[in-house]
């Protein structure tokens, strides 16, 4: 593959200029695989699985994990694991001094936007039907207008309100660049799990309109095909591929591990974490 016409991740000067000779080849991988998913979407921090780790540098995963250790004894990077077991999320971020000589700086930790209430328009106190036809008339009248977000409803509090799991939802519902509003990215991380998000935006990515889509299928509560069976599969092609296994195969819905005359299959169905931990005991087992 050509490198094509450069686009740009700001990198500290430092991690050149005085780093680079004191790290090994697979510190300095996933050290620059932590800098693309944060300063390259000028983030402050981001969910990195140890799995897409191994998967984008090419290392194994105990080399990953070795990697992420020293990189952390050695004050470059912080890791944070947040969720319940069998949910933990990992979120990594660069260490940067605030006496560096780099006049980059990422944004913070809430972006700016979130702190801002959504503005609402005041309404004579009246029954009902006539608050619903001024309702009507103010959003038609003025065509500059914003459309009305798909999921902002009377109870939406701001996204002030984030509890921390919802502020890693609304993060990463940002970070996909789906074509809808803020305010209904905000309503979506308050009201529905990441499984649940990450579920129906897989479903939708593909459609011509994939915000309207998903609020469709969140809105009606519509199953989906489960997100895990696809995390679980991408994991397995590549945790298959990293170790040269040539004893598995890999299916739509499950994988088979051959051994002589018997085999064992592995349904992709399961919580990735659990997946990952069986699949790693039965390779090393074998």
């Amino acid at each position: 593959m050509q490198i094509t016409a450069p686009t740009y991740t700001q990198t500290p000067n430092d991690l050149i200029d005085h780093w680079l000779p004191l790290l090994k080849g697979s510190e300095v991988k996933v050290l620059l695989v932590v800098i693309r998913k944060t300063f390259g979407f000028h983030k402050a921090e981001d969910i990195i699985s140890i799995s897409q780790l191994s998967t984008i540098t090419g290392l194994t995963k105990k080399l990953v994990i070795e990697a992420t250790k020293t990189l952390q004894k050695k004050g470059l990077i912080h890791k944070e694991v947040t969720g319940k077991n069998g949910t933990q999320i990992t979120h990594y971020k660069l260490i940067v001094h605030e006496d560096s000589n780099n006049s980059y700086q990422c944004q913070k930790d809430t972006p700016p936007s979130v702190k801002k209430e959504p503005t609402k328009q005041r309404l004579p106190k009246k029954d009902s039907s006539y608050r619903r036809v001024n309702e009507e008339e103010s959003l038609t009248s003025d065509k500059n207008q914003k459309k009305k977000s798909f999921g902002q409803n009377k109870n939406f509090q701001g996204k002030a309100k984030f509890t921390e799991e919802q502020k890693v939802a609304y993060d990463w519902l940002r970070s996909l660049g789906i074509n809808t509003d803020d305010d209904t990215l905000s309503w979506w991380a308050r009201t529905y799990s990441l499984e649940r998000l990450d579920s129906v935006y897989r479903e939708s990515k593909n459609k011509s309109s994939v915000g309207a889509y998903m609020n469709t299928l969140l809105r009606k509560g519509s199953i989906v095909s489960s997100g895990r069976i696809e995390i679980n599969k991408e994991y397995c092609e590549a945790f298959k591929f990293l170790n040269k296994w040539s004893l598995l195969e890999v299916y739509k819905k499950y994988a088979k591990v051959s051994r002589g005359s018997m085999s064992e299959e592995i349904t992709f169905d399961m919580e990735p974490s659990m997946f990952r931990e069986y699949l790693e005991r039965k390779y090393e087992s074998l």
